[in-house]
């Protein structure tokens, strides 16, 4: 008897679905890891950086507050006058010739005798730069220096290494063998081959390590001050340039006009920038002295920033080339206060005494009119100084 064949088929064989399952779980368990491991080493590195910006921007704040610091103790009193060292004329270690690199710092001067004398007795006090936080000076009641102390460290005739080859802030500039770093470069000042300032408008600065006690950091131990970052600061003069954004606004003055030729006697309204040295043809032959409708004359007015100068009239009367040649000496914020460097104070504003009445008769009465009454008024004839500012009046005193 034949047996019947069944009409059911066997099952298939499931064998190895597992081990491919398993396969690719392990798969997706490695990417799961990679990709932890890379967002890991991305947020890290992320942390890191943020960690130093943050790092550097303290170190900058610090710069920051020791220069006003520096600048308020050497400055601060109206006694006290600031003079750039590219002025020095070598005769004396604090007013010695510069080299490039310094040309441009700043030293503070103050009066040594007290104001009750009949002259300042002008003292080098310091070089506004990082490195010469060892100096020290104490005032009298009346502004006068009472003593200082100390040596500026670092000194605009000591040798800067390296500078010549310095195209970037990172550059590893040296001053008196002590590392610096250059804070005014190429990018700002351009370069001899571009038409720039080059070296002699650069600026570096001594670079100093802030250090920090190792008892105020968890893990470090004690006993030891580890660096923690380092900074340079170097403090610019404003008031010794020239303000490019000041146009005049008086007419022309008219010899037959009284009170015209009294403008004659008046501090300049502005500074000529368009009578500096190699001024673009289009600086230099624009109607800035007088009132115009021109448009340049108008959009200087509205100018707030040096960064803005380009942007007039396509930037024609003030190129790329130019403003690099004159960073030192253009500004559009540039401020001076008549401050009494004897006595302290404000200089007395004689304009409205002077202007009074047209002969010697209407000259006001009182002190200050009294010749050698007081040591700050001593030595000056106040009528005659009247009678030149009345000249424009051609009248009979």
């Amino acid at each position: 008897m034949t047996p019947r064949k069944s009409s059911c088929t066997a099952p298939r064989s499931r064998r190895g679905f597992a081990l491919l399952i398993t396969i690719t779980l392990l798969a997706f368990l490695v990417l799961l890891l990679v990709s932890l491991s890379s967002l890991t080493r991305v947020e890290t590195q992320v942390a890191d950086n943020s960690l130093k910006v943050a790092q550097a921007r303290a170190n900058a704040l610090l710069a920051l507050n020791l220069a006003l610091g520096q600048l308020q103790t050497f400055t601060g009193p109206d006694q006290r006058v600031t003079v750039p060292a590219s002025l020095g004329d070598g005769t004396n270690n604090s007013q010695s010739v510069p080299v490039n690199g310094s040309r441009h710092w700043v030293g503070a001067w103050g009066n040594a005798r007290a104001s009750t004398g009949d002259r300042s007795e002008p003292r080098f006090l310091n070089w506004l730069v990082s490195g010469n936080e060892n100096v020290a000076v104490t005032s009298n009641a009346d502004g006068s220096i009472s003593s200082a102390t100390g040596d500026p460290a670092r000194k605009p005739n000591q040798a800067i290494a390296n500078l010549s080859g310095a195209t970037a802030l990172s550059t590893n500039v040296t001053i008196g063998g002590e590392t610096a770093r250059l804070l005014v470069g190429p990018g700002t000042v351009g370069t001899t081959a571009t038409g720039g300032l080059g070296e002699t408008g650069y600026v570096a600065a001594p670079l100093k390590t802030i250090t920090i006690a190792s008892e105020l950091v968890p893990g470090l131990g004690t006993g030891s001050t580890p660096s923690i970052g380092r900074y340079a600061w170097w403090v610019g003069d404003e008031g010794i340039k020239a303000r490019a954004n000041l146009v005049e606004t008086e007419s022309s003055i008219d010899a037959t006009d009284v009170a015209e030729k009294r403008l004659r006697y008046r501090v300049p309204a502005r500074a000529g920038v368009e009578l500096m040295a190699n001024a673009p043809a289009a600086l230099a032959s624009a109607d800035l002295e007088g009132p115009s409708t021109s448009s340049l004359r108008a959009e200087i007015r509205k100018i707030v920033s040096p960064r803005q100068l380009p942007l007039t009239s396509g930037g024609t009367p003030f190129p790329a080339t130019f403003l690099q040649q004159r960073f030192h000496d253009l500004s559009t914020s540039s401020q001076g206060v008549l401050s009494n460097t004897l006595a302290g104070g404000l200089r007395k504003d004689l304009t409205a005494a002077f202007a009074r009445g047209k002969t010697k008769s209407d000259a006001p009465t009182g002190p200050i009119w009294q010749l050698g009454t007081t040591d700050e008024l001593k030595g000056a004839d106040w009528h005659l100084l009247r009678s030149y500012y009345q000249l424009p009046y051609a009248t009979t005193a």
